[in-house]
């Protein structure tokens, strides 16, 4: 006598399954994202993926990770997307002013910097106090001051319409009390000219 005899196939999850973890840093525009780097793991068929974030310098890793279940045809892909950070860049004039289309305010990791033109009456821009302006914003906030010189100015001592005195020169500084000694140029008084292209004319008067 004979009997039908059943035969059951028994599978066991393969331990070794691919998968793939996908990371993307935030462009610059603030919305879409660029491939970044790409791992290759394995896990086991029907268990979820144990994908974990990366540190980048200027990027926030998400929160949470959506984990995937790991399929058994090697498919599976996790992606992770990494928000680009913003930090705050501000400029002093200083006494000064500042002109130009320059970057400023909260500004993202990577944004390309545009310093402002720096101006002040008599003085001369001698650049920025707070460390070297970098080409591109770094993951910290700046703050740059402006330095000024003052400018110096050219004085000439001319004789007048009588000949008094003597032509000389001297150099002066801006915003500096400026006096003019008669007892150095042997008169007993001084018309003062206008500054003109860093130079003034000081004409030298007879007032007998």
């Amino acid at each position: 006598q004979t009997s039908d005899i059943n035969l059951y196939a028994k599978y066991t999850p393969n331990t070794n399954t691919a998968y793939q973890v996908k990371h993307y840093k935030q462009n610059l525009d603030g919305t879409t994202y660029a491939l970044a780097e790409t791992e290759d793991k394995t896990g086991t068929t029907g268990q979820n993926t144990a994908a974990t974030a990366k540190t980048y310098e200027g990027f926030s890793a998400p929160a949470s990770i959506t984990q995937q279940t790991i399929k058994g045809d090697g498919t599976t892909v996790v992606e992770i997307q990494y928000t680009r950070k913003s930090n705050n860049l501000t400029w002093n004039a200083n006494g000064g002013e500042l002109s130009g289309s320059y970057t400023s305010g909260s500004v993202k990791y990577g944004t390309p910097i545009v310093a402002p033109t720096a101006t002040r009456d008599g003085y001369d821009f001698a650049g920025w106090t707070g460390g070297t302006v970098p080409a591109t914003m770094p993951d910290e906030a700046l703050s740059f001051t402006a330095s000024w010189a003052p400018k110096e100015y050219t004085i000439n001592y001319l004789p007048g319409t009588y000949g008094v005195g003597t032509a000389t020169q001297a150099t002066k500084t801006h915003n500096v009390d400026l006096t003019l000694l008669k007892s150095s140029l042997s008169l007993d008084s001084c018309h003062h000219g206008m500054f003109n292209n860093h130079s003034m004319y000081v004409l030298i008067i007879d007032d007998s």
